[in-house]
């Protein structure tokens, strides 16, 4: 699991090919961070006043043109 907010394709495959060799007990506790750093990012979008990424669906850009 990588938290890939702010990352190009090439840095998360640089981390994935870094973390391959890593022993499962390391693996998991690098998951777990890296769910740390999603589920605060969903948290901050959900209550912040202000759109954080603007939504790329039909029905989010139909809102954002009103």
């Amino acid at each position: 699991m990588i938290c890939a907010s702010g990352r190009t394709a090439a840095e998360v495959l640089a981390e994935l090919k870094r973390r391959y060799t890593n022993r499962p007990i390391v693996e998991l506790e690098a998951a777990a961070q890296e769910e740390l750093k999603i589920t605060e990012l969903r948290l901050t979008k959900l209550f912040s006043l202000e759109p954080t990424v603007p939504s790329t669906t039909i029905e989010g850009n139909r809102k954002n043109s009103r």
